[in-house]
């Protein structure tokens, strides 16, 4: 009959054991699970500001063949470069590096947003691990308290364990 109350014991013990390890593997696998979607969170932001410099340019490009287009327009027509021409050229200019601006802008604000992403989900996975280690010491304990309750070595009078 001894061997009974040990083996419960024991068995209990190892399922504390397997229920902390599985915290454990819990808690690592969302930190792991966080840092993933970290990292590529921060490859989206670099990706999103490389595309607006790339669009940036392309934009810049275009810009510069319409204002070389209207300059030779405004000089083969014998029309000198001053005057409306020149004021709608500097105009043309002014309209565009704004819209050139813009176009970055939009990437920089893409950017942060993702790099600004990618730190809530580290800092979700750290919380969420920590909270798996809470639980887990919490299970724990509690299992531990449970079989030193029910625990009850051979001879041992009534005041342990449950009446």
């Amino acid at each position: 009959m001894a061997a009974l109350p040990i083996a419960g014991l024991v068995i209990g013990i190892i399922g504390l054991g397997i229920s902390a390890y599985a915290t454990v593997e819990s808690a690592q696998q969302a930190q792991d699970a966080a840092n993933a979607n970290r990292k590529r969170l921060r490859q989206e932001a670099e990706l999103q500001q490389q595309a607006a410099d790339v669009s940036q340019a392309q934009f810049r490009y275009r810009l510069r063949r319409t204002q070389g287009t209207a300059a030779a327009m405004i000089g083969a027509s014998g029309v000198e470069a001053e005057g409306s021409p020149l004021l709608s050229m500097v105009e043309n200019a002014r309209q565009g590096e704004l819209q050139a601006r813009l176009i970055d802008y939009g990437g920089k604000s893409r950017s942060y947003a993702a790099f600004a992403d990618a730190s809530a989900a580290a800092f979700e996975g750290r919380q969420r691990a920590q909270a798996s280690y809470y639980s887990g010491a919490a299970t724990t304990l509690t299992g531990a308290s449970t079989l030193a309750r029910n625990y009850r070595p051979q001879g041992a009078g009534s005041d342990i364990g449950p009446s």
